[in-house]
């Protein structure tokens, strides 16, 4: 099992070295040239976007900032890297008891390998730069404001008051990466605030502390002006109109679990979870985790629905690829921490005063599926990532280098217009390669933007059918920014 996990994670990592930018990253990098650095915060607070911490991230975080182009090669292994720490930090929370840290190494990579499998496009979740920062960093954010909080409680002194601050902080950059996160820690740190409160623990204190700090720097951050231009800007139909959103809401989140790879990879984790949870009831850090299984499954649909209900809320459309991600990142890491909840009611309530319960699970169940999981990842995830390894990598390298030196040749010579070739890919698995390529209209966004980075007025590719066509545009027009 370890081989295997080690041998489906290494393409992805070695993928990362094969990795470029795509024409969002250009973006950010071309509005600090414009504005400064700090200018740069300011104009996405007041022209499009209230997150002001992601939109740190992905100005001054950005490699192509410094003009570093191959810096974007780091970015797909530093976030995987980022999610990896983030499930060791909940196994080692979760399972301390149980598990060596060797062990939590494993069970982390798993984890993220069961993430990968399930994951609607790997390439939008780690290797498209903008993408990654905006989601994965609100992905790590919200797990570190829980698992902080709960390593606070089993801690004192210094080590108690560091983790409160790394807590808030944490919350604070969850509140303003996006809103999914945002909506999605609110529903989190409200039923934790409830549980405790019911439970009669001094716990419920801390959460009601952190959700308040979460609402008021939400509040920040969506009553920006930006985000009021931009819907100025796009103007949907149906926008902020609750008959429309709630029943689409309920529709995209069945049409999501519905999909195989994501209701097989889930299921695995809650049939694995289980036994470990019962064997963690009897543990004194345990005890206090009680929660009927219908409160629990309530709690995780709502921040599953909460996951979707922005997108259809403000831009009355579907939740994009990269979102779902985040939402499967929400509902992936919710589970083992709901089903220990459930497993401590069902000590209380079937096995009072007796050290160790047994799982209501039979082990069959959990050993196929367990074996289900893995043939499902391998075949969702772990066997495109060597096909885009072993026959897209070196081809996609080499055409981007290609354009490279095209490019730095065209502006060596003056040259204000570039035709490039269109990119030729075998069989693209959406993991290095993004679907989407240059246009054949000069006047399409990507085009503009990659030509005003490398300081050109027109950049194309041919079309197929007509290639020699040429169509020029300024790129002297003001950019927008991501979604």
């Amino acid at each position: 099992m370890l081989g295997w996990t080690l041998l489906g994670l290494l393409p992805f990592a070695v993928l990362s070295f094969f990795n470029h930018p795509f024409y969002d990253d250009y973006m950010e990098a071309i509005r600090v040239r414009q504005y400064g650095l700090w200018g740069a915060q300011k104009h996405l607070y007041f022209h499009w976007t209230g997150r002001f911490f992601t939109s740190f991230l992905l100005t001054v975080g950005n490699p192509l900032t410094y003009d570093w182009v191959p810096g974007i090669r780091l970015t797909p292994l530093f976030f995987l890297v980022l999610i990896w720490s983030v499930f060791y930090l909940a196994v080692r929370y979760l399972a301390s008891a149980q598990l060596s840290r060797k062990w939590s190494v494993w069970v982390a990579a798993l984890a993220l390998l069961l993430y990968l499998g399930a994951a609607a496009q790997v390439y939008q979740a780690f290797y498209w730069f903008t993408s990654a920062v905006v989601y994965q960093a609100g992905n790590a954010m919200l797990a570190l404001t829980v698992f902080l909080s709960g390593y606070r409680f089993r801690s004192s002194g210094r080590a108690k008051y560091v983790l409160s601050f790394g807590a808030i902080l944490a919350a604070i950059a969850t509140a303003s990466s996006n809103e999914v996160a945002l909506v999605q820690l609110v529903v989190v740190l409200g039923v934790l605030s409830g549980i405790s409160y019911w439970q009669k623990t001094n716990a419920w204190q801390w959460w009601v502390g952190l959700l308040v700090v979460t609402l008021s720097i939400g509040v920040i951050a969506t009553a920006a002006p930006g985000n009021f231009a931009r819907l100025h800007v796009v103007h949907p139909l149906h926008a902020r109109e609750l008959t429309y959103a709630v029943p689409r809401t309920i529709y995209s989140a069945i049409e999501f679990l519905a999909v195989p790879r994501v209701w097989i990879m889930l299921a695995m984790v809650v049939a694995v979870c289980v036994p470990w949870a019962a064997r963690n009831a009897s543990l004194t850090a345990f005890k206090a985790w009680r929660l009927h299984p219908l409160i629990a499954l309530a709690a995780w649909l709502g921040t599953l629905l909460m996951g979707f209900f922005p997108f259809w809320w403000m831009w009355a459309s579907y939740t994009p690829v990269r979102t779902q991600n985040a939402i499967l990142f929400g509902a992936l890491l919710s589970i083992p921490p709901l089903v220990q909840a459930v497993m401590g009611w069902y000590a209380a309530r079937h096995r009072s005063g007796i050290e160790t319960v047994r799982s209501p699970i039979p082990g069959w169940i959990t050993a196929w599926g367990i074996l289900l999981a893995l043939g499902t990842i391998s075949g969702a995830a772990i066997l495109p990532a060597w096909r885009e390894l072993l026959v897209n990598a070196m081809p996609f390298e080499s055409q981007m280098q290609a354009r490279y030196r095209a490019l730095a040749q065209a502006r060596a010579q003056g040259w204000r217009e570039l035709t490039l070739p269109p990119m030729a890919i075998a069989k693209p698995q959406a993991i290095l390669v993004h679907e989407e390529d240059l246009k054949p209209q000069a006047s399409e966004e990507r085009n503009r933007v990659t030509a005003m980075y490398y300081g050109l007025d027109s950049l194309r590719v041919p079309e197929l059918n007509c290639p020699g066509s040429a169509v020029t545009t300024s790129t002297n027009t003001p950019i927008t920014a991501y979604d």
